[in-house]
């Protein structure tokens, strides 16, 4: 059977069809923007204490800023607009008065001082320009911002596969196609649509992938590669989800680099030496420098509880272990994603300790204010203990502490019961820690390297 021919779209289908879906886009987004019960989107309460709370301050707001009056409205909001009821099948009775009795109720784990702070910046700007609004018409107001970002993301679709149909009949429909799709699309608008720097984030995705198509499609220069660079650079002060398109410049400049030494001519040969003399040298000179950046001395992850830095570790002939003096204490505190799946368990939490003298010490789990201590002789052999997370924990810490004389521990692990994976990081101690002040160390801790690691080896 052939396939029937389809004439190229003419002209105007160009000019009119683009702005026709980025039409529909932004209706769609307003059904959902004015649809949606208010702070029924992922984390909104907690992302609009963080933009007023920018807003109030006047600057980027840190951990431990709070503002009562603020928290007070935003408590208010929640009863009034039934949050409880929609997200959580609950009516409290009486309703929360405070922030911390409505986390109670609801996991609203705080973003301030975690997300990056662009996003919340240009939205306090917003909040601050708008007058004095009540709090549920800022909502709407933010809500409203972040689709007029819908057109856009369909724009670039567009785009994108126009530059992909190129001149091929048979896929002349494809720009009209890919672009309904995207201004059609149920969750990318509920997610456009919703208060969240995650609007932002896809929007600029999208014009990341319009880049990366036009510049794979025309061959890649080095400009393209340094305007991918900025796009992506601003994108992660919005969201440290656009991290892959950083890592993805990493093989397209080798691409860029390996298309400069293809053989041209024979007057180009000493062009091409001095570019692969430089790209080698460079990632040699990286590579050094990476390594310089960690402390073999210490582990990564375990944390002294009296000097608050890296614990040391020592090497023994079954591998790297951390060695405790009596007075001494270690721990690490569970990256917070881990606390949704544990809440309401019990936990299980054990090591090995052996020492060449008599030594004692204790396994110890902190669960918020609470502290759960298991006292243990040390005899070369496994050690475990049992503790239980309440449902609305909002921290997890274990340590480990020597009593009298002093023992090497390794081997580190804890599970839920019921719930499969490794929930200690560096649980053999293998990885060294990044000096503290390293600019790498600023960089790891900017995007959560330890919490990737931790959700890679966790299972």
């Amino acid at each position: 059977m052939q396939l029937q021919r389809i004439d190229p779209a003419p002209r105007w289908v160009d000019r009119v069809a683009p702005v026709l879906l980025m039409l529909l886009a932004l209706a769609h987004g307003l059904i959902y923007a004015f649809g949606i019960p208010l702070w029924q989107t992922p984390d909104e309460p907690m992302l609009y204490e963080y933009a007023a709370l920018t807003a109030e301050l006047g600057r980027i707001p840190k951990a431990d800023d709070r503002s009562p009056a603020l928290e007070q409205a935003l408590v208010g909001s929640l009863a009034r607009n039934d949050f409880y009821r929609h997200g959580w099948d609950l009516q409290p009775d009486p309703p929360p008065t405070t922030l911390d009795e409505a986390q109670g109720y609801a996991y609203m784990p705080r973003q301030v001082g975690g997300d990056p702070p662009l996003y919340f910046s240009i939205a306090a700007l917003v909040l601050h320009g708008a007058g004095p609004l009540e709090i549920d018409a800022q909502v709407y107001l933010l809500r409203v911002l972040n689709v007029l970002l819908l057109p856009l993301v369909v724009c670039c679709t567009y785009q994108a596969g126009r530059i992909l149909a190129g001149a091929d009949p048979r896929l002349a429909l494809l720009p009209i196609a890919a672009a309904t799709l995207v201004a059609l699309q149920p969750m990318a608008t509920y997610v456009g649509a919703s208060l969240s720097n995650d609007g932002p984030a896809n929007a600029i995705g999208a014009m990341l992938c319009l880049l990366l198509v036009r510049g794979v499609a025309g061959g890649l220069r080095w400009r393209d590669l340094l305007l991918i660079g900025a796009v992506t650079l601003i994108g992660l002060l919005v969201k440290r989800t656009l991290l892959p398109y950083l890592l993805l410049l990493i093989p397209l400049l080798v691409i860029t680099i390996l298309r400069g030494l293809r053989p041209v001519g024979a007057h180009d040969v000493r062009r091409r030496i001095v570019l692969l003399s430089l790209s080698l040298g460079v990632t040699l000179l990286g590579g050094v420098w990476v390594w310089s950046q960690f402390d073999q001395r210490v582990a990564a992850r375990w944390i002294d509880a009296q000097s608050l830095t890296a614990a040391p570790r020592e090497a023994t002939p079954g591998g790297p272990a951390l060695r405790l003096r009596a007075g001494d204490e270690v721990g690490q505190g569970l990256p917070a994603v881990s606390l949704i799946r544990l809440r309401g368990n019990a936990v299980r939490y054990g090591v090995r300790a052996w020492s060449d003298t008599p030594a004692t010490g204790r396994l110890i789990i902190h669960t918020d204010n609470r502290r759960d201590d298991y006292p243990f002789q040390v005899n070369g052999g496994l050690v475990e203990m049992s503790g239980w997370v309440p449902n609305y924990t909002q921290s997890v810490r274990v340590g480990i502490v020597a009593d009298s004389g002093w023992f090497y521990a390794d081997e580190f692990w804890m599970h839920g019961v019921g719930v499969p994976g490794q929930l200690i990081a560096n649980a053999d101690l293998e990885r060294a820690a990044l000096r503290e002040g390293s600019l790498l160390q600023v960089f790891s801790r900017y995007f959560r390297f330890e919490e990737v690691l931790w959700s890679l080896g966790s299972g």
